[in-house]
C-alpha cells in the first residue's frame, strides 16, 4: 500500500503553494453557490432533471435548466468520502487518494504513437495501450494507467473496453478510463467485475474508476448523466472533470473562471451524489485558456499552471481528492 492507508491526513505537509487566501477560497465558493442558485445548470437529459427536481431544486423543464439551492449542494459535499483507495489487482499498488497525497498516472487518451521501429507518428492501436500499460507496471513512481492512448484499430463500436482488456492483462495497478458512452460503462463494469471476483468485490477493492467530463460553460450533458450514473450505482471511483476556456467558455478573468469552473464541478458531483449517496468522486480539472489569435486551446502555459495551482485548493476547502492535468 502506498501513501500511507489511514484516516486523516498526513502530518508531513511539504512544500507547496497557495495561490489562493482563504478570503480568496470563500469567495469563489459563495460565488459559485449563486451562479448554481440564480442562473443554474443546463440538464440535457429528462430523467437527471428529474433527479434534481425530486431533491428540491427549481427545474424548468422548457428550458432545460435546474437552478441548485446551496443546501442541497452543500448536502452533496457532505456525502463525499475525502479519502479512500485506488485499488489494483495487486494490493501492493493500491493507492490511497485524498488529503496532501500526491500521485501519479499516465495522461489520458492519446491518438498517436511514435512508432520505435520506424520513427513515424502513426494512429495508435490496442497493442500500444497494452505496451504502455506493462512499461507503467514496473515504474515505481507512477501509481496507476489512464487509459494512455486509444484503441484505434478497434472500430468505434466498443474501443474503451478493448482498451481496458488490454491494461487488466497487463498491469496490476489501478485503471482509470477515459470519458465513454454508457453501453462501454456498463461493459466496463461487467468486466471489472468478473476480475475482481464479483460484483460485491469490485465495489469493495476497485480496481477500475472512470468518469465524464461536464461540458462548459454549465453544461450536463445526456452523456455524462449516464456515464455518471453508471459509476456511481457501481460504488466505483468517478472522476468529475470541467475544462473551461478562459476567453471562450468561460470569462477571461481568473477569477470569473474558477467561480465558473467550481460552480461545474459542485453541479456534477451535486449529481452524482443524489444518484447514488457517498459516491467516491474526485475533483477533476483540464482548464486552461484561449489563445486569441490562434483560437486554440493553450496547454502547458502559465495560465493553465496557474488554475491548475488554485482548483487543488478548492478541492482541499471541501475535503476532496483532486487530479489536475499536469502538461
Amino acid at each position: 500500500m502506498k501513501r500511507n492507508q489511514h484516516a486523516g491526513r498526513l502530518q508531513s505537509d511539504g512544500v507547496g503553494i497557495n495561490a489562493l487566501s482563504g478570503a480568496d477560497l470563500d469567495a469563489i465558493h459563495q460565488g459559485s453557490l449563486e451562479v448554481l442558485e440564480r442562473t443554474g445548470v443546463f440538464v440535457e437529459d429528462d430523467q437527471a432533471l428529474a433527479v434534481f427536481a425530486d431533491a428540491g431544486c427549481r427545474v424548468d423543464r422548457d428550458r432545460s435548466v435546474a437552478k441548485l439551492p446551496a443546501y442541497v449542494v452543500m448536502d452533496a459535499l457532505a456525502a463525499c468520502p475525502p479519502t479512500y483507495a485506488l485499488c489494483g489487482r495487486d494490493p501492493k499498488h493500491d493507492f490511497m487518494i485524498g488529503s496532501n497525497r500526491v500521485g501519479f498516472v499516465t495522461f489520458c487518451e492519446g491518438i498517436l504513437m511514435n512508432d520505435l521501429e520506424t520513427g513515424v507518428n502513426r494512429p495508435s492501436v490496442k497493442r500500444d495501450v497494452a505496451d504502455i500499460s506493462r512499461l507503467v507496471d514496473a515504474l515505481g513512481d507512477i501509481d496507476a494507467v489512464a487509459s494512455p492512448v486509444g484503441a484505434r484499430d478497434t472500430g468505434v463500436a466498443a474501443p474503451t473496453a478493448h482498451g481496458l482488456e488490454a491494461m487488466l492483462n497487463n498491469t496490476t495497478k489501478h485503471v482509470h478510463l477515459p470519458m465513454m458512452t454508457q453501453h462501454e460503462a456498463e461493459a466496463a463494469v461487467e468486466m471489472a467485475a468478473l476480475v475482481a471476483g464479483g460484483e460485491d468485490a469490485l465495489r469493495e477493492r476497485p480496481i477500475v474508476s472512470g468518469g465524464c467530463a461536464i461540458v462548459s460553460p454549465l453544461r450536463l450533458t445526456k452523456q455524462f448523466s449516464d456515464v455518471t450514473g453508471v459509476w456511481a450505482r457501481a460504488g466505483l471511483p468517478t472522476l468529475l472533470i470541467s475544462g473551461v476556456m478562459a476567453g471562450a467558455t468561460s470569462p477571461v478573468t481568473l477569477a470569473g473562471s474558477l467561480v465558473q469552473h467550481n460552480a461545474e464541478m459542485l453541479a456534477a458531483i451535486t449529481y452524482a451524489e443524489l444518484v447514488e449517496r457517498g459516491t467516491k468522486v474526485v475533483y477533476g480539472s483540464f482548464s486552461a485558456a484561449l489563445d486569441m489569435r490562434y483560437g486554440q486551446d493553450c496547454v502547458g502555459t502559465p495560465e493553465m499552471s496557474l488554475m491548475s495551482s488554485c482548483l487543488p485548493q478548492l478541492a482541499h476547502r471541501y475535503d476532496l481528492p483532486s487530479w489536475m492535468a499536469g502538461l
